[in-house]
């Protein structure tokens, strides 16, 4: 079995091939953002396979998907409505959401590992997540849209708007990842540790995993978030135990996902 990982985000994208086992010729290239994705994605394939047959063809998109469509990514708009059965690849073609891919990367290959029920919260440019049952995302109606949660309920405020990243560059000129001062960062730290709980219990489950690069730059983030959280369950009088717990492939949680499903996609032949 051989298959093509995309990773696709609104800057940057991640593609890995893969015999099944593990990520191959790992390669980070800027996303063509204005150009035909169809188009783009035809020539990138082109240039890395080199020829050789492929039987699947993973695509992790930052947006709504159905099918072959990505309905909506407001990170790529250009590319909303785009139907990638126009891919002219002889290889079965697969989309998922970035975020739910990640989840997946995390439940068998990162922090989520043995857990037989985890959500999974990326803060990025924006804030995504999911929630995973023995190994497979749990259905639902709604997409799980963590971000849009009420934080602030006399402003209406989500989580999203208040601790996403494209959101904190425009209020605070940086993203979390560069702000050195602390008082800066800790009502940001002190909104995502609200989140976060607020995930775990509409979730009933008492592992989190976080993944984000901003979060993770900073030295301060991290600790300042631990300690957020565990202060507001001590503070709720829960009686149960919840934990929050960085993501092991943190970029590359996308790609282990997409690997998940080539797999997927090969036992089902």
């Amino acid at each position: 079995m051989a298959s093509a990982l995309f990773d696709i985000g609104g800057t940057h994208t991640r593609l890995a091939l893969t015999d099944g086992s593990e990520l191959l010729e790992l390669t980070r290239l800027d996303t063509r953002t204005e150009s035909s994705p169809v188009d783009w994605l035809a020539e990138v394939l082109d240039q890395h396979l080199d020829g050789r047959e492929i039987d699947d063809v993973i695509l992790a998109l930052p947006g709504e998907v159905s099918g072959s469509t990505l309905v909506e990514a407001n990170n790529l708009p250009h590319w909303s409505g785009t139907d990638f059965t126009q891919l002219d690849v002889e290889a079965a073609l697969t989309l998922v959401n970035d975020a739910d891919a990640a989840a997946l990367g995390e439940a068998y290959h990162g922090a989520g590992r043995g857990q037989q029920r985890f959500g999974y919260v990326t803060i990025s440019t924006g804030v995504g997540g999911g929630l995973v049952q023995d190994g497979r995302l749990s259905p639902n109606q709604l997409g799980f849209e963590v971000g849009e949660q009420i934080i602030d309920w006399s402003s209406g405020a989500s989580l999203e708007s208040l601790a996403g990243g494209a959101s904190v560059l425009k209020r605070e000129g940086q993203m979390m990842g560069q702000m050195t001062d602390g008082q800066q960062l800790q009502p940001i730290i002190d909104q995502l540790a609200t989140g976060l709980f607020n995930a775990a219990l509409l979730w009933s489950t008492n592992w989190i995993v976080v993944n984000g690069p901003s979060l993770f730059e900073s030295e301060q983030a991290w600790p300042l978030l631990r300690d957020a959280f565990t202060e507001l369950q001590a503070d709720s009088g829960l009686k149960h135990t919840l934990d929050i717990n960085r993501a092991e492939k943190a970029d590359l949680a996308g790609l282990y996902g997409c690997l998940v499903l080539a797999n997927d996609q090969a036992s089902a032949r």
